[in-house]
Order: structure tokens, then sequence, then C-alpha cells
């Protein structure tokens, strides 16, 4: 579904929320796109957790 969103759309960035990712299974960004995670800390499974993906040219400051 994502790949579909990318494919129509082609968007600079995509933000999704409670994305429930445990600590070190950080899915791979979606191709020519650079990934950035954000959980909350001492969940079990994450809650309110998010992903950031950006263009590879998108210049992004942390």
């Amino acid at each position: 579904m994502l790949n579909l969103l990318i494919k129509n759309e082609n968007p600079l960035v995509i933000c999704l929320q409670e994305t429930r990712i445990k600590e070190g299974r950080y899915p791979f960004p979606p191709k020519n796109y650079q990934g950035y995670f954000k959980n909350r800390p001492n969940q079990e499974i994450g809650s309110g957790d998010v992903a950031i993906f950006t263009k590879n040219r998108t210049v992004v400051n942390q």
C-alpha cells in the first residue's frame, strides 16, 4: 500500500504514526528514501511511535 502511494503521489516526506515497531527491528525504508524512527521509552510494544521517510535529496536537520 505504501509503494502504491509512492508510485502515484511521489511524496517528499511520508509520516507514519502508531507504528509499533520494536526497538532494533526497523524496516528498511522504501527505495530512494531515508528512514527516521522514534519510539516512546519503556514500552514493551511501542505505542505512539512514529516513522518518517524523506526522499534522499531532502535536507533533514535532526
